[in-house]
């Protein structure tokens, strides 16, 4: 194990604070054949006499243990059938939007979505067509949506969409867009169920600014009657 050269100055500082007293590091070290990899140092001094005179270290490398911490935290912060963000990494992500948008002056669109008829799919189809469904609506979204936009399951069939520096003026063109990748989608999976999504909207205006809570439940209030005008249309 050897310094990459960014290191050098680290290792003198350990090599100090070792002397001292017990110490237990986490850092970054480099193999002979030049690959980085992260290890935890523990070193404890070496006395002779009363005195140090040297230090005992110990490299472990703890490659798996990142990998398996990298591994936990992308099933806590996201949905492991949807790839979308998992409901409480979302709402992390909108309270931080929020107070992005507070400081900047700036606008956020929030939209409550779900998928029409989920039960009768799952009821008719199975669960497996459902699970299929729900990976659909999440792959149409991320094609859909900007970089920048975040995509919440907040359960079942039910998704926030959260999007920064835009208003309740561009609304229009977001569900304009979505409905039609929607048209799209079910021609090219020509199931015998159509696959459609109820939208509600809501908007933090720094202006005059609502709570995070409250603009969700405008969102999902304006869901259920755009569901209830669909239904309305059809009968």
């Amino acid at each position: 194990m050897i310094h990459p050269s960014d290191k050098i100055e680290e290792g003198k500082k350990l090599s100090i604070k070792g002397l001292e007293g017990y110490l237990n590091y986490e850092t970054i070290r480099k193999k002979k054949e030049g690959i980085l990899f992260p290890v935890s140092i523990s070193t404890t001094p070496l006395v002779i006499d009363g005195q140090a005179k040297g230090e005992i270290g110990t490299y472990i490398d703890i490659t798996g243990r990142k990998q398996l911490e990298e591994k936990l935290k992308k099933l806590a912060n996201f949905d492991s059938l949807t790839g979308s963000c998992s409901r409480r990494y979302g709402l992390n992500l909108l309270n931080r939007q929020i107070k992005l948008a507070r400081r900047r002056k700036t606008p956020v669109l929030l939209a409550y979505t779900d998928i029409d008829n989920f039960k009768y799919i799952n009821d008719n189809f199975g669960h497996e067509e459902g699970d299929k469904v729900l990976k659909n609506v999440v792959k149409l979204l991320k094609s859909t949506l900007r970089e920048i936009d975040i995509i919440c399951r907040m359960g079942g069939d039910e998704f926030l969409l959260i999007f920064p520096d835009s208003s309740l003026k561009d609304a229009s063109l977001i569900k304009e867009r979505i409905n039609k990748n929607l048209t799209r989608l079910n021609h090219y999976l020509k199931k015998p169920y159509k696959i459609d999504l109820s939208i509600g909207l809501s908007g933090y205006n720094p202006d005059i600014p609502l709570p995070i809570d409250e603009l969700i439940r405008i969102a999902d209030k304006k869901m259920y009657e755009d569901k209830k005008n669909k239904k309305h249309k059809n009968e």
